[in-house]
């Protein structure tokens, strides 16, 4: 587990993190709730619950060895970005709305995310998947 940590003034902080599989997402939790201490506690529950999801999804879906998670934050927002070595489309595990399984126990990590977020969007290319999320610091 590689961790930096860039900035750390009151206006920015920058944290990084790398971690090598599902067992380690007590890791990324912390670093967001380290930079979303100051915010109410359902926005910490939040941004944590949305790091959880993403870096779940990357290791259920990737072949990837570790998982990149980057944490940005400003006065007014945490913006995320967990990369991983998936191609997965975000559409391909979502549950079907008109016709709900209740018993189905995969499609509902990206929903939750878009619910929690104000802005949710995969990028892919060249081999890599990032999700970038954006969640307004002042709820």
């Amino acid at each position: 587990m590689d961790r930096i940590d860039v900035g750390g003034s009151s206006e920015a902080a920058l944290r990084s993190t790398s971690v090598a599989g599902i067992e380690d997402l007590s890791v990324c939790r912390s670093l967001v709730a380290e930079l979303v201490s100051d915010c109410a506690p359902e926005m910490r529950l939040d941004a944590e619950v949305v790091v959880s999801e993403l870096v779940t999804n990357a290791f259920q879906h990737s072949p990837a060895e570790a998982v990149q998670v980057l944490a940005c934050r400003d006065v007014d927002q945490l913006s995320l970005t967990v990369t991983s070595t998936s191609t997965d489309r975000p559409d391909q595990f979502e549950p079907d709305p008109e016709f709900p399984d209740p018993d189905q126990t995969r499609g509902r990590g990206i929903p939750i995310v878009r619910a929690l977020t104000d802005s949710y969007r995969v990028l892919i290319e060249g081999g890599l998947r990032r999700d970038l999320v954006v969640m307004s610091t002042r709820r």
